[in-house]
């Protein structure tokens, strides 16, 4: 959840030094969580001037999610949404956008950024281009239904869902200092593949037959990234298909495996990957589930199917200047 938000409202005008063709879109919520990157408030003064200036419009500081939540709701005018922070902050936001008319504008500013990655935006540079050149595209979502116990919940992710090792690492990573930055994630990484338990999962790929299997991480991807880590080399935002991961790895396998993500030699494959539109796992012991760097807990079963196309975005194409 956000806990702490800069938001604006505006209303753009017709200026000289902004490509305002109709496709770009004229009016604008504009969501800053504050603690994402960990930066001094002199740097986030200075952004949200910046993005008043870009965009046109006037940042107003709140600390109520609650009134961020109502200004994402049906009343809301905002043909586009642009959000400084990382995956779980861009998820809570796409939740809760009006995703058939409104384009989202990511300003990178998390740990992971995994979606940003993708998409090329790894910087607020890049971020302002991108809007200016008005260079779009719709990419897929996946909707994610979990069960509890005592409730359904339905979600719509962005980036990765995970089951294991990945989701207790997330946990892990949250308990360190936070003066660590992104290597929060790499130590994290290392310690929770001493401690990963073996868990019985039935998996069921694409409606056939559901099958038993003895898994430590099981990762459903709709991105190539998990956070920093490039894991899905393959995957694309628009295929119309999420990228799983299903692994049973000892603590050395793991921390190698881990080693070819971050170097990006990938010379440790463990586990195995394969590309579906729809999937469902169960459990008889209670899970951790990870979406978006958010933790639910006492998870029995998972649901997930692709929705293809269904938000648009900026990204940035390689055409345009470094």
């Amino acid at each position: 959840m956000i806990s702490d938000t800069v938001v604006g409202l505006q209303h753009i005008e017709q200026r000289g030094s902004l490509d305002l063709s109709p496709s770009v879109p004229q009016e604008w919520l504009v969501i800053v969580n504050p603690s994402a990157g960990h930066h001094a408030n002199g740097w986030l003064i200075a952004l949200s001037r910046r993005i008043q200036r870009e965009l046109a419009v006037e940042v107003v500081i709140t600390r109520n999610y609650e009134q961020i939540t109502e200004l994402l709701g049906t009343t809301c005018a905002a043909s586009g949404v642009a959000v400084f922070g990382g995956d779980g902050t861009i998820a809570e936001v796409v939740n809760h956008m009006q995703l058939d008319r409104q384009s989202l504008l990511l300003l990178p500013g998390g740990t992971g950024n995994g979606l940003a990655r993708d998409l090329g935006m790894t910087s607020i540079n890049r971020a302002l281009t991108a809007y200016r050149a008005n260079t779009q595209r719709a990419i897929d979502l996946l909707q994610v239904t979990l069960r509890t116990q005592h409730e359904q919940i339905r979600r719509l992710t962005i980036s990765t869902s995970s089951l294991g090792y990945a989701a207790e690492t997330v946990v892990l990573a949250k308990q360190l200092s936070r003066a660590l930055g992104p290597f929060r994630y790499t130590f994290a990484s290392i310690l929770q593949a001493a401690r990963t338990p073996t868990c019985t999962m039935a998996v069921e790929i694409d409606g056939a037959p559901a099958g038993e299997m003895q898994i430590t991480n099981l990762m459903v991807n709709n991105t190539r990234h998990a956070g920093n880590f490039s894991v899905f080399r393959n995957a694309s935002l628009s295929d119309g298909q999420s990228d799983i991961l299903l692994a049973d790895n000892r603590f050395w396998q793991q921390v190698l495996y881990n080693l070819g993500l971050l170097t990006h030699t990938y010379l440790y494959p463990c586990g195995h990957e394969l590309s579906a539109q729809t999937m469902r796992v169960r459990s008889a012991t209670p899970l951790r589930l990870m979406l978006d760097g958010e933790i639910w807990e006492d998870v029995y079963e998972m649901s997930v199917c692709v929705l293809p196309q269904r938000l648009r975005c900026y990204y940035w194409p390689k055409r345009l200047a470094p």
